[in-house]
This record gives structure tokens, sequence and C-alpha cells, in this order.
């Protein structure tokens, strides 16, 4: 049952997975979202949605984009009621909030020991497909992603240059919770704190993007409405 999963807070019984931080929990930042298969795609997309039904589109951050979000409770409700995939939380400017997902560093559910040392100290799990990590930290940063082209990859996938698929959502974007988290995504080390933004994580950060990415002028967030 979802409610079993998705209760305040929620319990890690079904996965083995730390409970969500209350630090999460806490913020009017929710919605829910389902997979939808579109025509001639190979993949189907995370659509998101408001807790009244309603698709997320336009520019995220605005006052009214912001009404429609909702809290933790709500947004179970509203998982529990409608055919959703689970869970999303928006991530915006103000909410000091940053998501960071790392693709393709899980093998045969091992995570690379470069990705391990970044996010080992905060909450964090393993992707649905078991093959990527999302973790999450305190901070302000302008959302970011560096994935590499079909011929900057290897024949199985990975990056010629040997890094991997990167993500920071800071300021706009979605981070996707399923609502039946597979067994496996438990981390070897779970812990259910958020802690800030390392200078580790932060140093690659400024390698990749080239920025410093501090939140300065970026005040009614990003447009679109996928999520991730």
């Amino acid at each position: 049952m979802i409610d079993d999963l998705f209760a305040e807070p929620v319990p890690s019984a079904a996965s083995g997975a730390p409970a969500i931080p209350s630090v999460l929990t806490a913020l009017r930042s929710w919605l829910v979202w389902r997979l939808v298969q579109k025509p001639g795609e190979k993949k189907p997309r995370k659509v998101p949605f408001y807790v009244d039904g309603g698709p997320r589109s336009g520019t995220q951050g605005t006052p009214d984009d912001r009404r429609r979000l909702a809290t933790y409770p709500e947004a179970v409700a509203a998982c529990q009621r409608g055919r959703y995939t689970g869970l999303g939380l928006a991530v915006l400017p103000g909410d000091g909030v940053v998501a960071l997902d790392f693709d393709n560093c899980v093998v045969d559910g091992v995570i690379d020991r470069r990705i391990e040392a970044l996010i080992s100290e905060t909450y964090a799990e393993i992707s649905p497909s078991g093959t990527g990590v999302r973790a999450f930290m305190l901070g302000d940063l302008l959302s970011r992603k560096d994935n590499a082209d079909k011929a900057d990859r290897n024949a199985d996938g990975s990056r010629k240059d040997g890094q991997f698929d990167t993500q920071f959502s800071g300021h706009s974007g979605v981070a996707t919770i399923p609502a039946h988290p597979p067994p496996d995504r438990t981390l070897t080390r779970p812990t259910a704190t958020v802690v800030p933004l390392t200078p580790e994580v932060l140093a690659l950060y400024r390698a990749r993007f080239n920025t410093d990415g501090a939140l300065v002028v970026v005040r009614s967030g990003g447009s679109g409405g996928g999520a991730g």
C-alpha cells in the first residue's frame, strides 16, 4: 500500500532505505508524477502533475506554480487517489536544497568509489534503474546537466572520458520518488541526514560547468516541467 510506504515519516520496512529526511518533507514543494509513453519515443517520460490533477508545465517557480505545489501529506494523499507512479519534489530557488544525479555509476549493486565518496555522508538512494544514484544536499546552485553525446560513448554506453553523466537540480526540476521503491535501492551505508554542499561536490560542479553556480539573480525559476 502506498500509505504504508509514505506515511510521515517514510518508513523503510519495504525497501530497507532510510526515512525521507524531515528537511525535505517539511517543504511545500511536493507534487506527483506518472510515466507517460509518447509515440515514437524509446522510453516513457516522467511527467509531473499537481495534486489537483493538472499537469505541471510552463515556467517553474512563478507565484501560480508555487501556489499549486503541495505539502508532503497532500502529495501522499493525491498519490493514493490517482494513478500516479510516485511523488516528486519540485526544486526551487529559496528552498535551499540541491538534488544530485549520477548515471551509470552502479554496477552489480556497487557504487563507483568516486561517487560514493561524494555522497556517503548525505541522504541518497540507488535509482529505480539500479544503475544510478540520487543524493540531496543543502545549499543553492543553478541547475546544470552534463550528459555525453552518443559519439562520446563506448559501445557499452559508458563515457569515453571515464566520467559519469551528472545533473545538479538547484533552482528547477523535479526529483522523483517511486511509489513502490525497488528493494535494491538501499545504499551500503544509508543515512537520513541531509548535509550542506561539500567542498568536493562544489569542486565537481565548478569543473563540470565552469561556474560557481551562485543563485544571485535567479528568483523565478527555470522553464519547463520535466521530472528527473
